[in-house]
């Protein structure tokens, strides 16, 4: 809830912010006590707010806003990434108000929302408990016993686990750990156009975030198969492994103030 003024390419989280979550938490949570120190990982992000004159950024309405120019050009401003599907909805019907009558009824009704987003998509949480529970046998199988990885699986992938698991025998990495995550970017490589490191341990894992731990055990050995799989060059290894560094450093540090 601050205004930003930084590097757009380079957003950070500031010993401010950390601050302000912190005590936000333990007010709410009294029995706590967190401090920085009980932080693992952290990352900071924008949100476009519609300015209003007078108003610090905590007072802005995150409401999405519509706005049509003089030249018919429609817009819409506000919001968040979450309700885009709304969002979008939104602007169509404003559009809808400006099509001749003749040509709406050629126009056919959308379907999008009935399309599923995966497929063999689980429906509800009670499905993900019980496919959580098949993935947790069929790990337990071949040595991996921590229920974390079964959930972990369940919740990132879905029923697409499934091919993971089948890939995992594939490796002959002793570590059957190992073997999964290497399935993982197998995966994610053929499957899913992952083209990076910060793809992988990112955008498609977040495992940056969410078990930073697990990017410094499995860095190199991801990287081998990255390598394999893409055919990079020593250029493009040093390219990879000083933006992982960055975003690493950035995740695990807090900043005085944002990048200019």
């Amino acid at each position: 809830d601050t205004n930003y003024k930084g590097n757009l390419n380079r957003v950070v989280a500031t010993q401010d912010d950390a601050t302000y979550l912190l005590g936000a938490t333990n007010n709410m949570f009294p029995s706590v006590n967190l401090t920085i120190d009980d932080i693992e990982s952290n990352w900071a992000g924008l949100r476009p707010l519609i300015h209003e004159d007078g108003k610090d950024p905590s007072e802005l309405s995150r409401k999405d806003e519509i706005f049509v120019s003089d030249t018919g050009l429609i817009s819409i401003a506000g919001g968040k990434l979450t309700g885009y599907r709304k969002m979008a909805q939104r602007v169509i019907d404003r559009m809808l108000k400006d099509v001749p009558e003749k040509k709406k009824s050629q126009l056919v009704e959308s379907y999008t929302q009935k399309i599923p987003l995966t497929a063999e998509p689980l429906n509800n949480t009670a499905e993900v408990d019980i496919y959580q529970q098949e993935i947790k046998q069929r790990l337990e199988l071949l040595g991996i016993t921590e229920e974390y990885q079964s959930e972990y699986l369940a919740t990132t992938y879905g029923k697409q686990s499934n091919t993971i698991i089948d890939k995992m025998s594939y490796f002959l990495n002793d570590d059957p750990d190992e073997c999964l995550i290497r399935a993982e970017v197998w995966y994610s490589i053929h499957h899913e156009m992952a083209n990076s490191l910060t793809d992988f341990f990112v955008r498609r894992t977040g495992r940056l975030y969410f078990d930073i731990e697990s990017v410094h055990r499995y860095r190199n050995l991801v990287q081998e198969d990255f390598i394999k799989y893409l055919g990079w060059d020593e250029s493009r290894v040093k390219n990879e492994n000083e933006y992982l560094q960055m975003l690493i450093d950035d995740a695990s540090n807090y900043y005085e103030k944002d990048f200019a």
